[in-house]
This record gives structure tokens, sequence and C-alpha cells, in this order.
């Protein structure tokens, strides 16, 4: 039997939450994703709604469902490690249900998109501790309440067990605190089911863990719990708020052995990338640099500045900073901005940055993404020349000499960019080239899918743009044209490239001798589920504004409107640039999530021309006519600035095209139009406000 005191709490939350959602007319269940401490929220929220009228949906489902009354399944998807997902739920629930109300969960704040998040949402708000109330309560209607696994059932489950399990984190929440026990078992991971992991945990009388709802499910079978902490507050949160009736308590520090302090070293990775970095090094041996005639500048200090953005990738940035400083053979000054990561991150930086006054770390308390971290990280180098490195590249020996020799024998070069090979040997790129047409910029990567050791590589030279995993820069090139900042999540080395080059300038090279060695995975967009499309919305959203600065399309093969919407390349190969800039204009004029919302439930197939089935034969014998019909909608737009900025002078153009469009009005390819014109009111919206 449970304490009295504990049944009284569970029986006001649950109290508390029927009066959030009192009696709808319509109540849907929205379940979110996650491990099978995930399937326990989901199950404990079926017992709590067991009784009532409710429709239970994924959240694929959730951009094509609408109704009165949405329950969002609760969780840790509000937090600094896994916050991608639960913010973008949210938002698009909100649009739509009339009213949304977010299960028990744990809040961090101090991210941004969470914050924004709550900041703007009408949602009713559930936190399952004190310390996430104590931070959302300002920011939204909060309310405080158990996590929903406290209204699962149990009771079958229950055993008299024996030993110790250990069932420490291995994923991106585990604090690193201390080495994992050797008999570890984690498993929210290992177990195939919520009931073996149930029958795991009760087969047990000490459990030992950093995991929230391991404890909960634990405590509440009876069990002896000494907890750790994770990587945030979440498990000590939970424990104080809702276990306190319980035997558990958190566990001593002698329990586990202290880890070894963390210390620069390579990026781990695996035996055939390490493969690749030795034949790397030894290619690099084989062409040292020349002697470099200044290493320093006339005040004594180095010249170059190295600047390093990263957010939660500890072990990848120490192995760039190790080929700063290890693999280097010139004196180098590193900054090191942190975007915003874990207390844990950023204690493994701390301790592996002791030591070398050469780091400068700078801790923000937001995420600036790529661009908004290296024009941080330009303010403060004061040296002649600035590298921008990846947090995941790493240089071999003598990549940083070639490239300073390259600036020093071409003086009226601005920038030169190395040999970046990916972990499988071929080149990622090698430079890059560009050509404009009327409609569109085309980006290419030098040598991009040979053998870093390809003969067929050309030799060092000029180039039109330089990719920035790993590039050289003149400060005074990044004075004169500072980094765009609204490129907010890729492409901003693409449109900064090519700013300086509409100058008439040729100011970049590609070094062929200095090697980079890149741990990142390539591939094409293959996830097209929510969860996909939710991050690439945001770059949808970086190539819109390339597109409202430039009026043209972005054009970046592989990584391009085109490779995200491969609906915008037609079945003979050709583009569909109509249809392209439509997504353009209705990215820079909605929100993300609006965009992904309409992606997700077909509200983009007429503006992809994708030929439904309710359609039929009518969609597809007219489909020459609804890309003219794109075509002419999209040479509306005067200038970049008129649909946001002056709406209002364009109610003359649309009445005309009103009237051009009737016929297609009559049909069902008014959605085209219709598409159009609700870009242009919900501008003048916003323009009124």
């Amino acid at each position: 039997m449970f304490p009295p005191q504990h049944l009284e709490r569970i029986a006001r939350s649950r109290k508390e939450i029927f009066q959030a959602v009192g009696d709808p007319p319509e109540l849907v269940f929205v379940r979110g994703r996650g491990n099978l401490g995930d399937e326990l929220i989901w199950a404990g929220t079926r017992e709590l709604l067991n009784g009532r009228a409710y429709r239970e949906i994924g959240i694929e489902e959730l951009p094509a469902t609408s109704g009165h009354t949405a329950l969002i399944c609760g969780g840790g998807g509000f937090c600094h490690p896994y916050h991608e997902l639960m913010p973008h739920i949210l938002a698009v629930a909100e649009m739509r249900f009339e009213r949304v109300i977010l299960l028990p969960s744990t809040f961090d704040t101090s991210v941004d998109a969470v914050r924004e998040a709550l900041e703007g949402t009408r949602a009713v708000i559930f936190a399952r501790e004190r310390g996430s109330y104590s931070q959302i309560q300002s920011l939204c209607d909060a309310r405080l309440a158990h996590d929903t696994s406290f209204f699962f059932d149990y009771d079958s489950y229950r055993q008299t067990g024996s030993g110790v399990l250990h069932a420490f984190r291995t994923d991106t929440e585990s604090s690193d605190e201390r080495p994992i026990p050797p008999e570890n078992d984690d498993i929210s991971l290992t177990a195939s089911t919520l009931e073996s992991w149930l029958r795991t945990i009760s087969r047990h009388a000490v459990v030992r863990t950093d995991r929230a709802h391991v404890m909960i499910a634990a405590a509440l079978l009876g069990k002896t719990v000494e907890f750790a902490c994770g990587s945030y507050f979440k498990v000590p949160a939970i424990a104080a708020y809702a276990l306190s009736d319980f035997p558990v308590k958190r566990l001593p520090p002698a329990a586990m052995p202290e880890r070894a302090p963390a210390c620069l070293a390579p990026s781990p990775c695996s035996p055939e990338a390490e493969a690749v970095r030795e034949r790397l090094r030894a290619r690099a041996e084989i062409n040292p640099p020349p002697p470099i005639e200044h290493v320093l500048d006339s005040a004594g200090s180095p010249r170059v500045t190295a600047v390093i953005v990263s957010h939660n990738r500890p072990e990848l940035v120490l192995g760039s900073l190790h080929s700063l400083i290890h693999v280097t053979s010139i004196p180098v000054n590193i900054v090191v901005i942190d975007n915003n990561s874990t207390p844990r991150t950023r204690r493994v930086l701390a301790e592996a940055c002791a030591g070398h006054p050469q780091i400068q770390m700078h801790l923000s308390e937001r995420n600036l993404g790529c661009v908004g971290g290296r024009q941080l990280g330009v303010e403060l180098v004061n040296s002649e020349l600035a590298l921008f490195l990846d947090d995941d590249a790493e240089l071999m020996p003598g990549a940083l000499e070639h490239m300073v020799c390259e600036l020093d024998l071409h003086p009226d070069v601005g920038a030169v960019s190395a040999l970046v090979a990916i972990p499988d040997g071929r080149v990622s790129h090698s430079g890059g080239w560009y050509s404009e047409s009327k409609e569109m910029v085309s980006f290419t990567l030098g040598a991009s899918g040979l053998s870093f050791d390809d003969p067929e590589i050309p030799a060092s030279g000029p180039c039109d743009w330089i990719p920035g995993t790993a590039s050289l820069i003149r400060r005074n090139l990044l004075n004169e044209f500072p980094l765009d900042g609204g490129m907010l999540a890729y492409y901003e080395d693409n449109e900064w490239c090519f700013r300086i080059g509409r100058t008439g300038s040729d100011c970049f090279r590609r070094s062929r001798e200095a090697l980079v060695l890149h741990h990142a995975k390539h591939g094409p967009w293959g996830r097209m589920d929510f969860i996909g499309r939710a991050n690439l919305v945001r770059f949808i959203s970086a190539a819109a504004h390339f597109y409202r600065k430039h009026d043209l399309l972005l054009r970046t093969p592989g990584v391009d409107v085109f490779a995200i919407m491969p609906e915008l390349t037609r079945t003979n190969e050709t583009l569909d640039l109509a249809g392209a800039r439509l997504v353009m204009e209705l990215a820079s004029t909605h929100s993300n999530d609006w965009l992904l919302m309409e992606w997700m439930n077909g509200g983009l197939d007429p503006v992809l021309g994708i030929e439904r089935t309710a359609l039929g034969d009518e969609l597809g014998s007219s489909r020459r006519e609804a890309d003219a019909l794109r075509a002419e909608l999209a040479t509306v737009r005067s200038d970049a600035e008129t649909t946001r900025r002056q709406i209002e002078t364009e109610s003359r153009a649309h009445e005309e095209m009103a009237a051009r469009l009737q016929d297609v009005y009559d049909s069902r390819l008014w959605k085209v139009g219709g598409y159009y014109d609700r870009i242009r009111r919900r501008a003048r919206q916003y323009l009124r406000e």
C-alpha cells in the first residue's frame, strides 16, 4: 500500500488535471515519441483517462487533426538534451485545436526555443516538479501536478526482488560525472517492451539509476532507490516533489568511483574513420608546408585566432582543440563560443581547457546558432587572421600552416579553404564554384566525392566561394563584410561569399595541401516524418532569407529546397522554379511551425505540384496550366520587401490577378491562387499590428 499522504497528492494532481481539461465535446490525446520511460508516461495517461471519451493520435497525425481540446503527452522534451521537437508539437497543436493542455513535464527556460514557446502559448502548461514550475509560472498559464506515470497501475508487476540493478543512462542526458558501472543495464534502451522493462525492475531489491522513470517505477514497485543526477535537475526535482514518502535517496558519492578529468584528445571515431585519419596524417607529412616568415605579429601575438562554435558536443570540440594545440606547429589563439550547452558540457570543456591559456571560453546564455556564434567570435578576435573551424573538424599536420602560406603568397586574397574529407575518405569539399542566372544561384563543391588522395583533384588555386568548415579569413574582410545574422540555420557561408563576389572581388582560394577531417554524416534528406521535417523547415527558412535578400533561389545540391522537397524536381529532371519561389514566399510570410503543419497535412501539395487522388485526371491534365499560373503569381512580387512591408499597394494587382484566375477558381486549382491570397491577407494583418 502507498502512504496515505502520497495517495492524497495523487488525487489532488488528478483533480488539477481534470479541472484544466473540463468536459470538452471532443478530447484528443497526442502521444509523442521516446523510449520505454516515455511509454510508461503514455500508459499512465491512458489510466488517467480511463472512463472518459477520448481519441489517441501520434505526432504524425497531429498536423491533419483538428478539434476542441488536445492533451499533449508530458516528458522531458522541453529541456536541453531533447528540446528540438516539443515546441513544434505545441505550436502545431495550438493551430489545430481550440484548447491545448500540456501534461506534466520538465522545463528549462534557459533554452531559447523553450522560453519562446512558453511565452507565446495560450495553452495550459503543467510542470511535474517545483523547479520547472518556478521557471514557467511567469511565462504562461502554469499548473503543477504529478507526472502521469504515477497514475499507472503497478500491482500486477509487484514481486519480492533481490540484488542491485544499475540502470544508468548511456545517452545525451548522462551526467558523465562518474564512470558507468560495468554491470550497468540501461533498460530504457535495452528492454524490448514496457512489460519486460517493468519486470526487470521488479526482480531487484535495490535500483540505482539516473533515469527519472526507472526511479519512479522502482519506488512505486516498493524498491529501495538510489538516484544520481543526470545532465540537468530533472531527477532530484521529481524525487523531492513526488517521492518524499518512499525509500528514495541520492546515491552516495562513494558508491561510484570518480571519473578522470576531461582532456584534449582526438575525436572518438569508428575504426574505419581512424584508418582514414591515419592516411590523412601520412599524406600531410609527405607535403609539409614551407617555412612561414612571420608567425607572430608586431606585438608578439599569434597572427591567427581560431573561432570554434559548439553546442553540446564536448567530445568533438575537444578533438578540434587538440588538433589546434597539439597538431599545429605555429602558435594560435583560440576562442570557443559555447552556445548555451548543458552544465555537463561546460564542465567537460572547462576541465579540458584548464592549463591552456591560449584558449578563451565564452559561455553564451543563448544559442546564437553558427552564424551568431561566429560573429561574436569575430568581435573577440584581435589578430590579423581568423580561422573558422567547425567543432567536429580537426586539422591534420601542416593544414593551418599551408593556409597561412596561401594568404602570405597572395596578399590580394581575403580567405582560403582547406581540403575537407569525411570519415569514409571522400572529399566533402575543396573550395567551390557558383553560377548565377536570372532565377537562381547554383553552388557546387570542388572535388566533392573523390578520394582525398585522388590525383585528379586540382592543385591549390582560386575558387568562387569557401565553405566554412575550415577556412582562414583576413579579419579586415570580416569587418567589411559581416556575416548575415538572418542565415540562422545554414548557408551563411554561401551568402557571405556570394555577397562579396557580387562586388567583383576575386578573393577566395583553396589549398590542396591543407587537409582536414570532418566528423560529419553526409546523406540525402530521407526522413520525411514529423521529426525530420521539423528539422528541415529551419533550412527552408534560411533559404527564404537568402531569397528575400538577393531575389534569387539558392541551389546547393544535396542540401537545398529542391533536395528537401523533391517534388520541386519534375520527372524530366527540370526544376519547378515557380513552385520553389512560392515556397520561399510562404516561408517568408509564415512561421516555421505553420510551414511544418501545412507540409505535413498536404496543404503545400498544390504549390509542390503533387497530383492528389482526389483531383485525379483533372489535375494531371492541368499541370502545365498550374505551372504557368504559379509563374504568373511569382511575378506579382515586385521586390523582396513588397509582400512584408507594402502589401497595401498590391490590392489593385490582386484584383487583376483574381480576374485572370477566375477560371481556375471554378476548378479545384483554386487552391493555388488561394495560397497566394492568404499570404497577402496575413501579411496585411501583421503590418497593422
